[in-house]
């Protein structure tokens, strides 16, 4: 019996290894400002969590790292509470990361009663980090979260760092990218993702801000949020909750987020501790800073509300550098002009559709372009009764201008269009591979009245051509090719389809059908076995080799 539960505990321990992450040394780099780590895989990536003696070392960044690939799954980490963060109270970090423009992505954090979460928890000395992008993560805690620091006690600098994932958080200091930033100068960043967890009374999260919860005497500079705050109380700010009065600054900020949080004055001081940009502050330390307060919901906080129209014009940012650090694109808000995230690489200022003849027509216009391949199009029917979207087709795809500064049009024709309500959005595509997906049009397509079957084009043919054909109704559809025998020889659509106008191609390959005179003919029907029948047509076609 021993035996038997040793053997038990030994395959116990076995299979938890076997299933566990594994923390894999940087195979180049020694730590050193000259020769830093270099961090290419989340195996390396956990191995710094693993490593606090080596917490005050040099790190670069030389691939992006996709935690969403992690195996086992990041959420199961240290007892399903996902990452730990690199850095703590009683061991901060005190080296430097440069992500060298690189992404992290799906940080997972799952710590609901801890402090001092993110990427890296707690840092100190003359920690500096940039040029890091944090993407689709959620990062979940109490007080001083993050998803790039939750408590930055560092003289050293944060600089071209961007979230675009969720921070949910119960406490105090809660920010996009820093839970507290107590006296370095945070600069070129930006969040897009929702912070808060929903809770709208004197009971919710407090010094909540779209970038940084609290900033106790740093500065903030040349940095703006477009994230929700979702929740909060005393302190709720679309960039900053809480800059300290002790000597925080917030200089050339904005934010177009919307800040849904407790809106009734504070009971202690009278206060109104809610902001489009800051919430609470001392406005002396608010310079050059505005918000949308169309978009954020607010005309109340400390710095200068505008509408969206003036967000959008230049000259509504005064002392700002639009020479070498900001610029506006087109119909649109400011953007950092270094910020790999910011400046995207494909700026669409107009994406439509229109119906034509029973066809879509897709119009859209880039105001610039980096690096774009092209834009694959993807289509989805919409089902009325449930309103909600089937699954995304991809339906074509149009070849981009590379590297464009200037305006560039571009058009699409769905001839295939389903009849009903339907959706089409864009994957625009970068020669590396990576990609982006527009924003989703939706136009109503009317069924034709009449069921037809065209003929086919070209005729004669070799060795393609095309057979298009309309349905007035939803239903079963057959397209078969016969020879002049009335033989069949090939089947080209048997499968149910919606009410639209549809085009199929009939290829020969390899010779497989000799010259000659060939019939095809459209069957609709209730079903699928042919019964029911509602249209049938039948046209000639010649392959001439």
């Amino acid at each position: 019996m021993k035996t038997t539960i040793t053997l038990l505990v030994l395959f116990l321990c076995i299979s938890s290894y076997l299933h566990s992450q594994t923390a894999v040394a940087p195979s180049l780099g020694n730590g050193t400002s000259g020769n830093p780590y270099q961090i290419a895989t989340w195996q390396n990536l956990y191995w710094i969590t693993q490593s606090t003696d080596r917490w005050d070392d040099y790190y670069i960044q030389t691939a992006d790292i996709d935690l969403t690939t992690a195996d086992p799954a990041i959420a199961t980490w240290d007892s399903n509470k996902g990452w730990t963060p690199i850095g703590n109270p009683t061991i901060n970090f005190t080296g430097s990361y440069d992500g060298q423009n690189h992404f992290i992505k799906g940080l997972y954090i799952n710590r609901p009663t801890e402090d001092n979460l993110g990427l890296f928890g707690y840092t100190g000395g003359t920690c500096s980090i940039q040029k890091l992008r944090l993407l689709d993560g959620t990062v979940t805690g109490r007080g001083c979260v993050g998803t790039l620091v939750g408590k930055h006690s560092s003289s050293g600098n944060i600089t071209y760092c961007c979230n675009t994932g969720n921070v949910i958080a119960s406490g105090y200091c809660i920010g996009g990218l820093v839970g507290e930033n107590d006296q370095s100068t945070i600069e070129f960043c930006y969040n897009t993702g929702k912070i808060g967890n929903g809770i709208k009374d004197n009971t919710g999260p407090g010094w909540i801000g779209g970038l940084v919860g609290h900033n106790w005497i740093g500065l903030i500079r040349n940095c703006y949020n477009t994230g929700k705050i979702d929740g909060g109380y005393w302190g709720a700010g679309g960039l900053v909750g809480y800059n300290n009065t002790d000597g925080g600054v917030v200089q050339n900020c904005y934010s177009v987020g919307l800040v849904d949080a407790f809106s009734e004055t504070d009971p202690i001081y009278g206060l109104y501790r809610i902001g489009g940009v800051v919430g609470d502050c001392c406005t002396y330390w608010v310079s050059n800073t505005f918000w949308d307060y169309e978009t954020a919901g607010t005309t109340r906080g400390h710095g200068t509300p505008r509408t969206t129209a003036q967000m959008k014009m230049q000259s509504t940012f005064t002392g700002w550098d639009f020479t070498n650090v900001w610029e506006i694109v087109g119909d649109n808000y400011p953007r950092l002009r270094n910020n790999p995230d910011s400046a995207l690489p494909v700026e669409l200022n107009l994406f439509t559709a229109r119906t034509e003849n029973n066809s879509v027509i897709l119009e859209w216009q880039t105001a610039t372009e980096v690096n774009n391949y092209g834009f694959e199009i993807e289509r989805a029917f919409v089902e009325t009764q449930h309103a909600v979207s089937l699954h995304w087709v991809k339906i074509g795809f149009v070849q981009g201008h590379g590297n464009s500064h200037s305006p560039q049009s571009y058009t699409f024709v769905d001839v295939n269009a389903l009849a009903g309500k339907v959706q089409y959005r864009l994957k625009q595509i970068d020669f590396d591979g990576k990609y982006e997906y527009s924003n989703v049009v939706e136009i109503n397509v009317e069924a034709p009245t009449i069921f037809l079957v065209k003929q086919n084009y070209p005729n004669p043919f070799n060795p393609t051509t095309v057979i298009s054909y309309q349905l007035s109704l939803n239903s079963w559809v057959t397209l078969k090719v016969f020879d002049i025998l009335g033989k069949e020889v090939k089947t080209l659509v048997n499968e149910y389809k919606n009410a639209g106008t549809y085009n199929c191609e009939f290829r020969i390959e390899n010779g497989e059908l000799p010259s000659g005179i060939y019939f095809y003919r459209l069957t609709v029907s209730n079903t699928s076995s042919g019964s029911g029948e509602i249209f049938s047509q039948t046209k000639k076609l010649m392959l001439l080799k």
